[in-house]
This record gives C-alpha cells, sequence and structure tokens, in this order.
C-alpha cells in the first residue's frame, strides 16, 4: 500500500517561493555588485590596493594604510633599460591605460 504525501500542494508552493527568492536575491546581488563597481570606478570610492610611482618614490595605499619608499636610483636605471627591451605593442598598452587614468581624473576634477 502506497502512501499518499502530505500537504503535496503546500510542498509545492513552498519549493516555487524558495525558487522565487532565490532568483531575487541573486539580481540583488548583481544590482548590489553593478552598482558598486560603477561606484569604485567612476564615483567617489577607491581601490583597496592601490600602488604608483611619482618622482622617484613608490607610494602604496594598502587597506588605508598609505607608506612612500624611495627607488634607489640603480633600480631607477635599470627600469629605464627594461621598458625600452619590451616590445612597441606592450609598450602602446600601459601608454593607452595611463592616458586613461589621466583623462579619468581629468574629467573627475572638472566635475566637481
Amino acid at each position: 500500500m502506497k502512501r499518499k504525501p502530505k500537504y503535496p500542494r503546500l510542498r509545492a508552493f513552498c519549493l516555487s517561493m524558495f525558487a522565487t527568492f532565490c532568483v531575487l536575491f541573486l539580481c540583488a546581488g548583481f544590482l548590489i555588485a553593478d552598482y558598486n563597481s560603477r561606484n569604485t570606478g567612476f564615483g567617489d570610492a577607491s581601490m583597496r590596493i592601490d600602488a604608483y610611482a611619482e618622482n622617484g618614490s613608490l607610494h602604496v595605499d594598502f587597506l588605508g594604510s598609505k607608506k612612500a619608499v624611495e627607488i634607489p636610483k640603480e633600480i631607477r636605471k635599470w627600469s629605464g633599460r627594461v621598458w625600452n627591451l619590451l616590445p612597441p605593442g606592450l609598450r602602446a598598452v600601459f601608454w593607452i591605460l595611463e592616458g586613461v587614468q589621466s583623462a579619468a581624473q581629468g574629467a573627475g576634477s572638472r566635475g566637481r
């Protein structure tokens, strides 16, 4: 003798409600991630890890802790030699990224 499942309509309702909430939470997660990535990329928020070289020193901002380290002359001399050894296509990629960054910084300063 087969037993009839208890409350089949309630099970179907609970399963469909659970699936609907999963889809809604997934969509909400995508929207939140999109908002935060756009805010970080174009808004006032900054990256958690930021490193850049300026005027012979390396500036590092790691989770709010800022530190500047002086780059020795020997390393600066070798970095210039390595830069000249890189293929022109790879150097162009760095120039494009640097141009985009300076354009974004210029647009951000004009908007305020």
